[in-house]
């Protein structure tokens, strides 16, 4: 279930969350004529274009293939059908990198200016196509073609998300405000009903249940092989890296620590890294990874996910769709 759900992410992502364009808008297609998006700025957000066109993105893919449900490809799956069918777009592929490898890519893609018509990126990445003249300017595309639903969300911010992607009075890029995309612990329902363990409410209680998890052999197989709390290397979400996917960001913030920002602490800016209670958080994480409550691969292993399809790991954090 879980291995279905990320292709759907993905590709939400790259379209409804449509931050970053290159010219043209959109290609011609071998089926019709192109239209750009000033030919259609006061049409409806969800409407579907009169003639199909077409628009090449990049994916960062799982090379097993997890991400894609039985008998599906990149080139060919529900996403894709439904949204050329809803939208009269022909989504293309114009690369594909491993998950890993997805930033450095970007990168590369910025400095040859060979750009997908669309794609995700971070504030640096963006100031670095800015500079490069590599983007077009969406204030005309934004103000007249996106949805309602998104101009409320980007606008609960006060301006402040807006401000981050507007550059000399013009909105480069559609932020992205992912307030609803919590990190949510995720637990298996059947280990903790076969030791007899409640939800935990604290750090304490969720070290508790991940030592037992480890050592009382909640899969029942009479071997020590479970893992209490999956995670990845990535431990905790920064402002480069906002997945939410096996970090321990939620450990670090039952602390009052935000490590990779920068805060205002007594009216001075501080950074989150080198904070004491950021040291108190590493702290009880060394102690876990110690007595082998967490990933005993932490830091080699290449997909964390991989520990929760094989049913080994008992924990994690991940957003509201991984129980997916």
């Amino acid at each position: 279930m879980i291995k279905k759900m990320a292709a759907c992410v993905l590709v939400v992502s790259l379209i409804a969350v449509t931050v970053y364009f290159s010219k043209p808008y959109f290609r011609e297609s071998p089926m019709g004529p192109t239209k750009t998006i000033s030919d259609t700025a006061a049409a409806d957000p969800f409407g579907k274009y009169e003639h199909p066109v077409s628009i090449r993105l990049g994916y960062a893919v799982d090379p097993t293939g997890a991400d894609l449900s039985g008998g599906e490809t990149l080139e060919k799956n529900i996403w894709k059908t439904v949204i050329k069918q809803n939208l009269n777009i022909d989504v293309q592929v114009l690369w594909q990198v491993s998950k890993e490898n997805l930033s450095q890519k970007i990168d590369l893609a910025i400095a040859s200016n060979d750009l997908p018509d669309a794609m995700i990126v971070n504030q640096l990445q963006l100031n670095e196509m800015i500079k490069a003249g590599e983007i077009e300017d969406l204030t005309e595309a934004y103000n007249n073609s996106a949805s309602p639903e998104i101009k409320k969300i980007i606008d609960s911010t006060n301006g402040l998300a807006i401000e981050q992607v507007t550059f000399a009075g013009k909105i480069m890029a559609v932020p992205s405000v992912t307030a609803e995309d919590f990190s949510m612990l995720w637990i298996r329902q059947d280990w903790l009903d076969r030791l007899g363990l409640k939800p935990p409410k604290t750090v304490d209680d969720l070290e508790a249940i991940a030592k037992a998890f480890v050592e009382n052999d909640p899969d029942g197989n009479s071997k020590r092989d479970t893992i209490g709390l999956a995670s990845s290397t990535g431990l905790y979400n920064d402002f480069n890296n906002s997945a939410f996917s096996f970090d321990l960001t939620p450990i670090f913030a039952a602390y009052g620590s935000f490590p990779g920002y920068w805060l205002s602490k007594d009216g001075k800016p501080v950074y989150g890294s080198v904070l004491p209670e950021t040291k108190d958080a590493l702290v009880k994480l060394r102690e876990m990874y110690a007595k082998g409550l967490l990933d005993p691969e932490l830091g080699i292993r290449k997909e964390a996910e991989e520990t929760v399809i094989n049913g080994q790991a008992g924990m994690f954090f991940q957003g509201f769709y991984a129980g997916y």
